[in-house]
C-alpha cells in the first residue's frame, strides 16, 4: 500500500513544476496543447509559479530597458555582420552600426506573444531589427551621403526613432533611442572622392583665410600710417597756431608801443638824456638843441 502511494506521489510530483519570475520581468503560462482562444487565456505572472511541464511552458519577458547593438564587427554583439545598409538620396549605399534601447510594456506582453510566438531575444533580432532597418531605409533615402557623414546623422537618428516608436507603441514596444554607432561606411572609391573634395574645400578656405589676413594687415598698416600723418598734421597745426599767436601778440604790442610814442615824448626823452653840452660854434638863429620850449609838456616846464 505504501509503495503504491509513493509511486502515485512521485508521478504527481513529476506532473508539476515550479519556477520564479524575478522582479523586472513578467511571465506568461502557455498551454502547449490545444488552441489559444484569446489573450485572457495567457495570464501575466510574477513571483513563484507552479505549472505542468508536460503541458505548459513559462516565458519570461523583461519590462526594464533593453539594449541591442547590430554591428559589422564580430567582436561586438553577435559574431556575425548585423549592420544595416540603406541608400542615400544621391544613390550611395551607406552601411551603419546601430544601437537601440527599447522596453516591453508588461500589460501587452500576452499580445506580443500571441503575435510573434517567440521569446524576447528572437523578437528583438527579427521583428524589431527589421522595422529599424526599414526606418533607416525610408529616412536615409531623404538625406545626401555628405549630410549623413556630417551633421545630418543626428537628424537621421531622430527620424528613425520617431518612426519605429510610432509603429511599435500600439503592440507594446516603446523606444528610448536609436543611434548610429561609429562612422557610417560608404564605398571606398566614393569615400576617396569625398575626401578629395573636402581637402579641396579646405585648401580654398585656407586661401580665403590668408587673403583675409593679408587684407587685415594692410588695413592695419594704412590705419597706422593715417594715424601718424594725422598726428604730424596736428603737431604742425599746433606749432603754426602757436607762432600765429606769438606774432599776433607781438604785432599788437608793437601797435600799442607805436601808439604811445609821441613827438613830445621823444623830445622829453632826449632832454632827459641831454647832459647840457652844446656845439662850440652855432649860427646866430640856430636854436639850442632840444630846447623848443614852446612845445614841451607842462610837466617838463614845471620841473624846470
Amino acid at each position: 500500500m505504501m509503495a503504491a502511494v509513493c509511486v502515485i506521489a512521485v508521478n504527481m510530483a513529476g506532473c508539476f513544476g515550479c519556477t520564479y519570475i524575478p522582479p523586472g520581468y513578467v511571465g506568461i503560462k502557455v498551454n502547449l496543447y490545444g488552441s489559444q482562444r484569446g489573450v485572457q487565456d495567457i495570464p501575466v505572472l510574477t513571483g513563484r509559479v507552479i505549472y505542468n511541464p508536460w503541458t505548459e511552458k513559462i516565458y519570461d519577458f523583461p519590462t526594464f530597458l533593453q539594449y541591442r547593438s547590430w554591428v559589422q564587427s564580430p567582436n561586438e554583439g553577435r559574431p556575425v555582420d548585423e549592420s544595416i545598409t540603406f541608400v542615400s538620396l544621391d544613390k550611395i549605399p551607406v552601411n551603419v552600426d546601430v544601437s537601440v534601447a527599447y522596453q516591453f510594456e508588461a500589460s501587452k506582453v500576452p499580445e506580443l506573444f500571441i503575435k510573434f510566438r517567440s521569446d524576447p531575444d528572437t523578437i528583438a533580432d527579427t521583428y524589431i531589427r527589421s522595422r529599424v532597418r526599414d526606418a533607416f531605409v525610408r529616412s536615409g533615402s531623404g538625406l545626401k551621403a555628405m549630410d549623413i557623414l556630417g551633421g545630418g546623422i543626428g537628424k537621421l537618428d531622430s527620424d528613425v526613432v520617431g518612426i519605429v516608436d510610432e509603429e511599435m507603441a500600439p503592440i507594446g514596444i516603446r523606444f528610448d533611442y536609436v543611434s548610429v554607432l561609429n562612422r557610417p561606411r560608404i564605398p571606398e572609391a566614393i569615400q576617396d572622392a569625398i575626401n578629395k573634395a573636402i581637402e579641396s574645400t579646405q585648401r580654398a578656405q585656407q586661401a580665403q583665410n590668408q587673403i583675409a589676413v593679408v587684407k587685415a594687415e594692410a588695413e592695419q598698416k594704412v590705419a597706422a600710417a593715417t594715424g601718424e600723418a594725422n598726428a604730424i598734421r596736428a603737431r604742425a597745426q599746433g606749432e603754426a597756431d602757436a607762432l600765429l599767436l606769438r606774432a599776433t601778440a607781438e604785432a599788437k604790442a608793437n601797435q600799442l608801443l607805436a601808439a604811445s610814442i609821441t613827438p613830445e615824448l621823444v623830445r622829453w626823452q632826449q632832454i632827459k638824456q641831454w647832459k647840457g653840452n652844446v656845439p662850440t660854434y652855432m649860427g646866430g638863429q640856430m636854436p639850442i638843441p632840444f630846447m623848443d620850449f614852446g612845445t614841451m609838456p607842462q610837466a617838463s616846464t614845471a620841473n624846470r
